[in-house]
């Protein structure tokens, strides 16, 4: 969809700045993984003019509230899939 295109130029635009740093998939506090490594928000703010901290979902997470099985709800995670025009999830519109 345009949307989703605008957002990956816009992110390009972005990371090409030899100003800018991206770190992924990186712990926050904590102690390191085999695969994931740590830093501290401190050690950042310490050494980066600004920090961002975004966050993601793997999979859905159930809420427990009335009416989360009714007919049209959805987690935000395929609610924002279904608006950016996946294809899997093209059926919901």
């Amino acid at each position: 969809t345009p949307e989703v295109k605008n957002v990956i130029d816009d992110f390009r635009t972005v990371a090409e700045d030899p100003r800018f740093r991206y770190m992924g998939n990186v712990r926050l506090g904590g102690e390191p993984t085999d695969t994931t490594p740590s830093i501290s928000l401190a050690d950042l703010q310490a050494t980066h003019d600004a920090v961002v901290l975004a966050y993601g979902a793997d999979e859905d997470r159930r809420l427990g509230i009335p009416g989360q099985d009714l007919e049209g709800a959805m987690s935000a995670r395929t609610f924002v899939n279904w608006y950016n025009g996946h294809p899997e999830y093209a059926h919901l519109g």
